[in-house]
């Protein structure tokens, strides 16, 4: 039953997920879910550990929903990281192929859509992803 309502508040929390896809995932964290519930945060651990569920773009663990956020300037509202991975991931595979873009850019897009996040952080996520910095990705 603890498994049934832990997926059901996920699913709840995470209808933008279930509408768009990766991007559209919402940051949240295991003591959101443990407050919604009442219960204590290592019973959301312990529920959500090696599970899986189905959704309409694929099978994702159950812990893949839990994600931190970065918050947007002026706003209240966050992206997770996995959103912020996958425009990562968009923007790379648009990108011009002679001129690729830096880290340094990546940054500046990400600003311009009001978020402040660090070339270092850009970084590390790109490196997380597998994708070589631009000079690798060079093509003449």
């Amino acid at each position: 039953m603890t498994l049934y309502k832990v997926a059901a508040t996920i699913v709840d929390e995470q209808q933008e997920f279930f509408m768009k896809g990766i991007t559209g995932l919402k940051p949240m964290t295991l003591k959101d879910i443990s407050e919604k519930l009442q219960v204590h945060e290592s019973t959301i651990s312990r529920a959500t550990s090696n599970k899986y569920i189905q959704t309409p773009h694929g099978l994702f663990k159950l812990r893949n929903f839990f994600t931190r956020g970065v918050n947007r300037a002026n706003s209240q509202a966050t992206e997770s990281t996995t959103t912020i991975k996958e425009k990562i991931k968009v923007l790379i595979a648009d990108e011009d192929k002679i001129k690729p873009f830096s880290d340094q850019k990546l940054c500046q897009i990400f600003e311009n859509e009001g978020m402040k996040i660090s070339r270092r952080t850009i970084a590390k996520y790109r490196e997380d992803l597998g994708i070589p910095g631009s000079s690798k990705r060079r093509r003449f």
